[in-house]
């Protein structure tokens, strides 16, 4: 007997879970879920044949991993990125913020690339040689003493020097630039405060 009522309680508890599991495939909503940090929505939707579909987020979504959106995202709320945002196709933002990456060099060295849309704080006197250009590369670049910016040996900072690979020192001490990349070979000085000249 006790057999028997364990055998049809396991089968009930199968038949549960396949509704579960199945019922969505057709668009039916089931229940509330929760994560660890609290309710996260309707999930009847979100699974479907082994693709995920409509996710509705009630409240606070915090993703630790990359997120791959095939479809449309509408955030009707704040959202907060402490990360990098890759937009490969259109996107529609209103009222955009974000906090700017600040790297500090204190010894002379070779910029990176990866800084590009951040300010580059330097602190020390020195030659700091410029990435290898490319199109859309922008370094905001402030400095605390005068230095020299050095590109490549086949880079031009457009304007401001007179040939390939001549590099560029500034005036004074609390000078800024801003160098944005138009492709490999030549930096366009888009701003800048005091006066930066061709050092070669």
């Amino acid at each position: 007997m006790k057999r028997h009522f364990r055998n049809t309680l396991t089968m009930l508890l199968a038949i549960v879970l396949l509704v579960a599991f199945c019922l969505p495939a057709f668009g039916i909503d089931l229940f509330p879920t929760r994560n660890n940090s609290g309710q996260i929505g309707k999930s009847g939707k979100a699974w479907a044949w082994g693709y995920f579909y409509d996710l509705y987020v009630q409240d606070d979504l915090t993703v630790t991993d990359d997120a791959a959106i095939g479809g449309d995202m509408a955030v009707t709320g704040n959202s907060t990125l402490t990360g990098t945002l890759a937009v490969t196709g259109d996107a529609s933002l209103g009222t955009l913020t974000s906090k700017p990456k600040i790297t500090t060099y204190s010894s002379a060295d070779t910029l990176v690339a990866t800084d590009t849309g951040g300010v580059i704080w330097i602190t020390a006197t020195g030659t700091y040689n410029l990435p290898a250009a490319a199109a859309g590369v922008k370094l905001t670049i402030f400095s605390s003493t005068t230095v020299n910016l050095n590109p490549g040996a086949a880079d031009l900072i457009v304007g401001l020097t007179n040939a390939a690979g001549d590099s560029i020192t500034s005036d004074a001490a609390y000078r800024g630039i801003t160098l944005v990349a138009a492709d490999v070979t030549n930096w366009l000085p888009v701003g800048y405060t005091g006066t930066w000249s061709d050092a070669d």
